[in-house]
């Protein structure tokens, strides 16, 4: 991985030298990093918006002709001058607006992720508008990413597809800070390494059960220890990734809502909607509907 760490802003974290969290990243970075591109696009954009929205990936977008303004969920609106770029995490709600009447976006959808299931970004304080000279290298890559992924699937294609995939991910962190206490996050990501490998191979069976096994732990215990080093339920992170699944099977297939709602984990297709209104306030079928309905230039 060829994020340059010197060049990260590590927040203080009393308890976890800057040394620590430099070398627990890198070695997370070096062993488990995994880049998956789900969308993307040179698109020529007019004045309107993409509505209002979650989707399952980061969205990473340069501005290569005309403005944006974006507004996203809990965190200050920001506009994003001719040339800039910005980055909003996975699952974070927003709406972008063209300014432009001719505009012109290079955007993906994206995970980048480390030790199976740790969304990698989520690490890190964003979202974040990227200078002009950044933000067109970060276009660059997202137009290549583009061409990539309509090539044949091949060795080569696989190769370019992550290369490129570390590059924007040195490209975007590069210029961020990592978020308070993300030191003691990463060193106790690391130590639950094994039981968050078993959900990302797993994720549609996985339950609590396997995980304090793989843990060498009671249910009781891991449970406690689970909360206790990642800040929240096992049963909630488990939650959170089978969501994510669910919306980008959604998104990216036509499979019927109940093969979906089995393949995110859910056996009921009834209690998976009811689920799914609950957190994103609107059924499976019509989130997939206004999603695609909305178009994508970002």
């Amino acid at each position: 991985m060829t994020v340059p760490l010197e060049n990260l802003s590590f927040s203080t974290d009393p308890n976890v030298s800057h040394n620590l969290i430099a070398e627990t990243l890198t070695l997370a970075l070096a062993t488990s990093f995994s880049f998956a591109y789900e969308a993307g696009g040179v698109t020529p954009v007019t004045s309107g918006t993409t509505g209002s929205r979650t989707v399952p990936q980061a969205v990473i977008v340069n501005c290569f002709r005309g403005r944006m303004h974006v507004a996203v969920a809990n965190s200050e609106a920001f506009d994003a001058p001719e040339g800039a770029a910005f980055c909003i995490p996975a699952g974070q709600r927003h709406e972008i607006a063209f300014m432009s009447d001719q505009g012109v976006s290079r955007w993906s959808h994206v995970n980048m992720r480390i030790l199976g299931t740790v969304d990698l970004l989520s690490l890190f304080e964003l979202p974040v508008v990227y200078s002009a000279a950044t933000g067109n290298a970060i276009g660059d890559i997202n137009a290549a990413l583009v061409d990539i992924a309509d090539a044949p699937v091949s060795v080569a294609r696989s190769l370019a597809m992550e290369g490129y995939g570390r590059l924007l991910a040195s490209l975007v962190v590069g210029k961020t800070r990592l978020r308070p206490h993300a030191g003691r996050l990463i060193a106790n990501i690391h130590r639950l390494r094994p039981v968050l490998e078993y959900v990302a191979d797993n994720l549609a069976d996985a339950d609590i059960d396997g995980m304090s096994e793989v843990a060498c732990l009671s249910a009781s215990r891991f449970h406690a220890v689970f909360r206790d080093l990642l800040g929240i339920p096992p049963g909630t992170y488990l939650q959170t990734l089978r969501m994510r699944r669910a919306q980008q099977l959604l998104l990216t297939t036509d499979l019927p809502i109940n093969e979906v709602a089995r393949l995110a984990g859910h056996a009921d297709p009834f209690h998976f909607s009811r689920l799914f209104r609950k957190l994103y306030g609107t059924s499976p079928k019509a989130y997939r509907s206004s999603v695609r309905a909305q178009g994508l230039g970002g």
